[in-house]
């Protein structure tokens, strides 16, 4: 879902489980 160059990409769902990952490392890794 994250590969933009698939018919399968799907931005919703890529920009959310961007959101998620940057929220995860905020809060195990800084």
């Amino acid at each position: 879902f994250h590969n933009d160059s698939t018919p399968r990409y799907d931005k919703s769902a890529a920009d959310l489980a961007w959101q998620r990952t940057l929220k995860w490392f905020d809060k195990y890794l800084s």
